[in-house]
């Protein structure tokens, strides 16, 4: 995306991504633990302000044909989602081991592996927990519910897209038959509230539809390597 800005709907045009006025109001009163949602956008460069606790960041990609980890997944670059949360009242800080609030610039390396490049926009939802949800898994996965809503409308558009400029990747999935078979084996977080991993969205790095590891009592996953390069595992909810 060369821009990204508000618009009248939802809708990429000519490489510009414009997101409904008020989307977030929709789908407030969807969650009881959320009090408020403030949606906003950051230009490049735009990070000399406070943030709250960050608590994540994610792509916007859909899958066009098949499930995760194979057919075909749109992915649009030049713009990251970005999470961040406090609580009403209390003004706690969501956070694990300790929480990240303060001037964006010092708080967030770009250009890293998870986080923005430095010359992306970023869609910024920022959630105002109801005073005690922002320390609670049911609050940090309720915050995910909504901002996955957020950007399911743009997915729907990104879906559709065509005759747009693009970059074609093509990933396999290769057997050598009498090869030996290598396995890795990746211990994640399942401990509920912001360290848990959510595991198979409906979506390419996605929240709803995933199974947290800490419900689903740590058992192991199998994956495929193309399934993780698809986004099977949202981590550190």
């Amino acid at each position: 995306m060369t821009s990204v800005e508000f618009g009248d709907r939802t809708e990429i045009d000519r490489g510009i991504l414009r997101i409904r006025k008020g989307i977030e109001k929709a789908f407030l009163s969807q969650e009881k633990r959320i009090k408020d949602i403030k949606v906003s956008i950051l230009r490049p460069g735009e990070n000399d302000f406070f943030v709250n606790s960050n608590l994540d960041y994610s792509p916007i990609a859909c899958k066009v044909r098949g499930e995760l980890g194979e057919g075909v997944t749109h992915l649009l670059t030049g713009v990251t989602v970005m999470l961040t949360g406090v609580e009403d009242g209390s003004g706690f800080q969501p956070s694990n081991i300790g929480s990240s609030e303060g001037i964006f610039k010092n708080q967030v390396v770009l250009d890293r592996a998870g986080t923005p490049a430095s010359d992306d926009y970023i869609l910024h939802v920022d959630i105002l927990f109801e005073e005690g949800e922002g320390r609670t898994a049911e609050g940090i996965m309720a915050a995910h519910r909504i901002t996955d809503r957020i950007v399911q409308e743009i997915r729907k558009e990104l879906a559709g897209l065509e005759n747009m400029k693009y970059t074609r990747e093509e990933f396999y999935d290769v057997a050598r038959p009498g090869r030996r078979k290598v396995i890795l084996v990746k211990i994640v977080s399942g401990l509920g509230n912001m360290y848990d991993t959510a595991m198979f969205p409906y979506e390419p790095g996605g929240f709803l539809g995933a199974h947290n590891m800490m419900d689903s009592k740590n058992i192991p996953y199998m994956i495929t390597p193309n399934q993780c390069r698809d986004g099977v595992i949202h981590s550190l909810l």
